[in-house]
């Protein structure tokens, strides 16, 4: 029986390079979508999928997110971990190791902007209780937003049942882009639940990094794919790849034209 799922991941010390000239002064993670920055529509995601315990992985360069913060009244407790360099997602994720305790907990991209009338965490959490491995979340890309997901790796996916895959391949979206699709394609998306088995291949290739660049994430999901180890959840609704400056468009528009009406219930 897995353990039940009641934490959260959200890393902010990124250098949000996809989106210069303005993170260079203002976080990438505070750029609204309509009036709400990105990081506090992730917050309210997690809070309506019921993960109240939030460690948000920080950088001593980017003061202004915990200031945001510090204004906001949650229905949650934040805890924010110390990423002295911005030493790639697998670093931020095992620093938040104490917090963890090997407990499976949500990963939630706060550049990942959710328009879903239910919870994709709350069917995300499902998936895990069910199967007890580690689940990402997939959306689907019409043919006319697929120039808006530049840099994003395609996957390969074997239905299950109920919107729920077994994933086959992950490519790295260094060296693959979504190619035209009249009919679309699956993605998936920076927002998943991950487990102590995570954790151990994170630990394992951590001993090998050789400090240069980034301590890199994707292999680590193609070690559960090779494994069989990694599922899919298809969302209920859109979920816009907001970090890169044809994507923020894309959210702010998809926001004002049919967004608004559930986007913002929670914000």
């Amino acid at each position: 029986m897995p353990k039940p799922v009641r934490k959260a991941i959200v890393p902010t010390a990124g250098l949000g390079t996809r989106l210069h000239p303005v993170t260079r002064t203002v976080p990438k993670e505070l750029l609204p979508i309509g009036s709400v920055p990105m990081l506090h529509r992730a917050i309210a995601e997690l809070v309506r999928g019921d993960v109240r315990e939030i460690a948000i992985i920080v950088t001593s360069r980017k003061t202004a997110i915990q200031d945001y913060l510090s204004t906001l009244d949650l229905d949650c407790t934040i805890h924010f971990v110390e990423q002295p360099e911005p030493k790639g997602v697998a670093d931020a994720i095992l620093r938040a190791g104490e917090f963890l305790a090997d407990e499976p907990f949500v990963f939630f991209m706060p550049d990942e902007v959710c328009f879903c009338p239910t919870s994709p965490i709350a069917a995300l959490k499902q998936v895990y209780a069910t199967y007890d491995q580690a689940v990402l979340g997939l959306t689907w890309v019409p043919p006319q937003w697929l120039e808006f997901f530049q840099g994003t790796g395609r996957i390969v996916t074997a239905p299950l049942k109920n919107d729920c895959y077994r994933i086959l391949q992950l490519k790295d979206k260094s060296r693959d882009r979504l190619s035209t699709a009249p009919t679309g394609q699956q993605k998936g998306v920076g927002i998943g639940i991950l487990d102590g088995e995570f954790l151990a291949l994170a630990r394992q290739q951590q001993q090998i990094f050789d400090g240069q660049g980034e301590f890199d994430d994707v292999p680590i999901w193609q070690e559960l794919v090779r494994r069989k180890r990694l599922l899919g959840m298809m969302a209920d609704g859109a979920i816009v790849d907001a970090g890169n400056p044809l994507g923020f468009a894309l959210a702010n528009r998809y926001w004002l034209e049919t967004g608004r009406q559930f986007a913002d219930t929670y914000c």
